[in-house]
């Protein structure tokens, strides 16, 4: 089995614990979240999810659904948005999962195979360039891991900001607004994180749209799809393509 964590969503849900590791080069991690914050704005219609909406519309337990249209003693449907105006869906609808409510979590230490990282991207053409086209996914080298963890842009089309809809750099992690102490402490930590974990590859992933076609988050579950079949085998350094 291949684990991949993906550092943007998995920032604040897991703890980096040294009583954890194994000193076998690869990070563990354990889950340190009661219940997931589930954004469903890509949900847009009935079978677009169906273990969320398995989950949801008979629940074992009540929910709490956050701009999802409903009554009261209705049955709340995660693809019928509310609207923050006519015609236009709020971007950022969203559920909250407790832990108790998904079969099957996994709640012991894993060792992790892949650190994924996401971009969000709009569409790009010769007419308007934008970001540049990003392939499929990207293998990282440990020293471009670490800055882009350090910058942690937020992209295109993210429904959790507002703002110009351009790249921003939110800091070091993502976590740095709710993080104490110095920045370069936390810099180190993740320096030193990297180091000792040689055996862990890292990856980055567009999401939203590459060149033309819009994409969603395709990518990335191909990309799980395709190293998962690989197994653990080692990716030899001429078999990437050199992008520049």
């Amino acid at each position: 089995m291949i684990h991949c964590f993906n550092i943007r969503h998995g920032e604040r849900s897991s703890l980096f614990l040294g009583y954890l590791q194994r000193k076998d080069g690869k990070l563990r991690i354990i889950d340190a979240e009661n219940a997931w914050f589930v954004r469903v704005d890509g949900v847009n219609e009935y079978g677009d999810d169906p273990f969320l909406e398995k989950t949801t519309i008979n629940p074992d337990i009540p929910l709490l659904f956050l701009n999802i249209n409903s009554i009261p003693e209705s049955t709340a449907l995660i693809w019928d948005h509310i609207e923050d105006e006519p015609g236009k869906p709020c971007p950022n609808p969203r559920i909250i999962l407790p832990r108790n409510s998904v079969k099957n979590v996994v709640d012991n230490p894993v060792s992790v195979d892949i650190r994924s990282f996401g971009i969000r991207t709009p569409i790009c053409t010769n007419e308007d360039p934008t970001y540049g086209i990003v392939g499929l996914f990207h293998l990282l080298p440990p020293a471009m891991a670490w800055l882009w963890r350090l910058v942690a842009p937020r992209g295109y089309n993210n429904p959790s900001i507002i703002g110009s809809g351009i790249m921003e750099s939110e800091g070091v992690g993502s976590y740095w607004p709710f993080a104490t102490g110095k920045k370069i402490i936390h810099a180190n930590l993740f320096l030193k994180q990297i180091i000792n974990t040689p055996r862990t590859t890292f990856t980055l992933v567009p999401n939203q749209n590459i060149g033309v076609w819009k994409v969603g988050f395709k990518p990335q579950l191909l990309m799980r799809e395709y190293l998962t079949r690989r197994g653990a085998a080692k990716i030899l350094a001429e078999r990437p393509v050199d992008y520049r």
